[in-house]
């Protein structure tokens, strides 16, 4: 009976442990796929930083074998894409990224600029402002409404929301963030008053330098009203400043000086 019972104790002990050899091999299994995913996961972010968009989408789709409803993996596959003109893969992946996890503004705003890359800105404006609601960075993404009120033609609403970005961020208008469409990205139908806006957003802001600049394009574009600026009162802060008074009365051209004929 002795011998039983200690054999019945030599068998629960063998068992056990097996079980925790097992559970041993599968919890350094475990710390191997994380690794092994930190792994992938920064070289799909590194791909990205260096703009390499095609190994980029495609390292972050592989990444997601490890769980296809991360988020913010789908979310970041969705900007490769984005930057690829893949418009209908983008859509999908950010799609999928906003039902994982539907705070994650970072992703409306993407599905905006799908929206307006599509000409579609009655939603590139609700999925902005939705953004704005989730916290997404509020600057790039007011920048981003600025542009979709400005397509849809709702200039004023157009000004307030540059205004806002730039109040936030002085240098938004020119940063290459990867988080909606960029500046040179605008296809406007007529290109010089979109300049002359952003002149005008400049100048509430205070900004004689890039008041000027826009300006200069604005006027290099053909812009037809750019005199308006002088009894406009948002450039009232700006309108003394020497850069924007060159941009408004150019020096007239100098004309080559006329050779005196030699006499024979």
């Amino acid at each position: 009976m002795k011998f039983l019972t200690l054999l019945a104790v030599l068998v629960a002990f063998g068992a056990a442990n097996g079980r925790a050899g097992q559970a041993t091999n599968q919890s350094a299994a475990a710390g191997e796929s994380a690794s092994s995913r930190k792994a992938e996961l920064e070289h799909a972010r590194l791909l990205l930083a260096r703009k390499d968009y095609l190994l980029a989408a495609a390292a972050f789709e592989q990444v997601l074998r490890y769980d296809p409803n991360d988020a913010q993996v789908l979310n970041q596959a969705c900007v490769a894409r984005l930057q690829l003109g893949e418009l209908d893969r983008a859509e999908h992946l950010c799609k999928r990224a906003v039902r994982a996890d539907k705070h994650l503004g970072s992703a409306v705003n993407n599905l905006g600029a799908i929206a307006y890359s599509n000409r579609r800105y009655g939603k590139a404006i609700r999925c902005y402002r939705k953004a704005l609601s989730l916290g997404a960075d509020k600057a790039a993404v007011w920048a981003n409404l600025g542009y979709a009120y400005y397509a849809a033609q709702k200039y004023p609403e157009a000004m307030d929301a540059f205004g806002k970005a730039l109040a936030l961020n002085p240098r938004v208008l020119e940063e290459n963030a990867a988080v909606g469409p960029l500046a040179e990205q605008h296809a406007a139908a007529n290109l010089g008053m979109l300049d002359f806006l952003l002149a005008k957003s400049y100048a509430q802001a205070g900004d004689a330098q890039h008041t000027a600049e826009y300006l200069k394009l604005a006027r290099d574009s053909g812009y037809k009203d750019l005199a308006s600026a002088e009894k406009d009162p948002a450039f009232a802060k700006v309108i003394q400043d020497p850069r924007v008074q060159e941009v408004l009365h150019p020096p007239p051209a100098s004309s080559p000086e006329q050779k005196t004929p030699g006499s024979n």
